[in-house]
């Protein structure tokens, strides 16, 4: 039987109600985790965790195999089983036991079987379930006095009632387990583990969106048109793109060429503040001068508009207006957008300057109020997964005109997108003004899914993904 639990605001785990009692009876299992996800399968795995494993959420067991059949295995359950694993636990007898999860130790916690923590038991309780072990570890700043990072519970064989359970405000990540009989080694450790950094999406470049999770895609849009990029309970961002003529690279290099792209050149947003009034906020990319000063517009309820230049401030109830030297900042409950101008290179056509955008969650992505919906906004839905849609390549030389609009990546259509004004906040997918809504169903997406992988800040301009149009083959 598996307990799951939502732990306080910081953490979210799994733990197992029951464990083995006795680890050699067991078996020692090994727990791999995927740290890359790369397309060839050739994933990095991460360290053998002897003796630990993730209880439960066990989505497919494969007997007889190796620990190297299991990785490829695990790497190739999308294809093969229909779901993304996350990690593995392999049992080393005879037989082996290979268990692929949809789970892995960033999102459960770790069982460590007849380990504890040893000489930090801050609280003690007795006759008490694990459930209650567990809940009491949660709520011990409220009811003790300290923060519980592990508990170690001892399991009677006979009467569960009668096990002990050990509030510790030490973990394995700050102090080492002690080994199975070594000062009551029979105790087994559940750590709490903490949510990673909340994701940060992004449009940069031509425009490449890098989506929670670590997934992407590449977005061309239509000439002068305004999409929904994030769309939250209080929050809504529409993005202009534009379309444009760039060389890549300079005209002596062997990859030079001509590409018929777009650009991101207007941001506007609208915010719902805490006190009831409507802030709405815009910037220009065409107003950015030769020295690269910025400034934006914006206005409260219908007051009159009013401007903000370099480095200066407006605070309007729980929402922040900063502008530094050139870039917008806007700070919500939940969401802080960073909205940054670049020179548009090598300029053949359009826009000299563009914009690059990125928008962060100020909690985590279990605590938003309503799950958030946009072009990159729907990519926070709480699987933990990476949705790839489409990306353009570009050729070698030559010339080249971008096509994708981030299918496969996003629900619906790229014109279920589009806004009718700067500030409009209805569309298909409007999660703005709404008290609830669910995450959108990925699996209805047609887009590459993999594994979450943290993902690189990347503000640089133009990202190519050159291809080898004689050869066939990416460069």
């Amino acid at each position: 039987m598996v307990t799951e639990l939502a732990l306080c605001q910081s953490f979210h785990t799994t733990y197992a109600a029951e464990s083995y009692a006795d680890p050699v009876a067991a078996g020692t299992y090994s727990m791999g985790f995927k740290s890359s996800t790369d397309a060839d399968c050739s994933a990095h795995w991460g360290p053998d965790n002897s003796c630990q494993h993730v209880y439960g959420h066990n989505t497919k067991r494969l007997t007889g195999v190796t620990i190297e059949e299991c990785m490829i295995a695990c790497c190739n359950a999308q294809a093969r089983y229909d779901f993304v694993c996350l990690s593995f636990d392999w049992f080393a007898v005879e037989g082996s036991t290979c268990d692929l999860s949809d789970e892995g130790p960033s999102t459960v916690g770790l069982t460590v079987n007849g380990q504890h923590v040893d000489g930090h038991n801050t609280k003690r309780l007795t006759d008490v379930t694990i459930v209650d072990c567990m809940i009491a570890c949660c709520d011990a700043q409220a009811r003790y006095g300290f923060v519980c990072l592990s508990f170690d519970w001892y399991a009677d064989e006979v009467v569960e009632q009668e096990s002990t359970c050990d509030l510790s405000d030490e973990g394995p990540s700050t102090v080492a387990l002690t080994a199975p009989g070594v000062n009551g080694g029979e105790y087994d450790n559940y750590a709490l583990v903490p949510l990673p950094p909340p994701d940060a999406g992004q449009a940069n470049g031509d425009p490449h969106l890098m989506l929670a999770h670590g997934g992407k895609a590449d977005f061309r849009g239509t000439d002068k048109g305004i999409y929904n990029f994030l769309s939250a309970e209080n929050l809504s961002l529409n993005m202009m793109t534009e379309f444009a003529d760039f060389y890549l690279h300079d005209t002596d290099h062997p990859r030079h060429k001509l590409v018929h792209g777009s650009f991101l050149t207007q941001a506007h947003i609208v915010a719902k503040t805490g006190g009831g009034r409507t802030v709405r906020a815009s910037y220009w990319a065409s107003k950015i001068g030769p020295l690269n000063i910025g400034w934006m517009n914006a206005t409260i309820d219908r007051q009159q508009a009013f401007a903000l230049g370099p480095h200066t401030t407006k605070v309007v109830d729980d929402v922040t207006l900063h502008m530094d030297y050139s870039s917008l900042h806007v700070t919500t409950g939940e969401w802080e957008l960073a909205v940054t101008p670049q020179a548009v290179e090598r300029s053949v056509a359009g826009p000299v300057r563009r914009i690059d955008v990125q928008m962060t969650p100020r909690v985590a992505e279990s605590q938003l109020s309503v799950p958030p919906h946009g072009m990159i906004g729907q990519s926070w839905d709480g699987d933990n997964k990476a949705v790839f849609g489409e990306e353009d390549e570009f050729p070698v030389r030559g010339e080249y005109t971008t096509s994708a609009m981030a299918e496969g990546a996003i629900e619906g259509v790229p014109t279920d997108y589009l806004m009718s004004s700067p500030y409009a906040t209805d569309f298909k997918y409007s999660r703005f003004g709404l008290d609830h809504a669910s995450p959108r169903d990925v699996s209805k997406l047609t887009g590459r899914i993999k594994a979450a992988s943290p993902q690189a800040a990347n503000g640089a301009g133009v990202v190519e993904k050159e291809m080898e149009l004689s050869a066939g083959q990416v460069s």
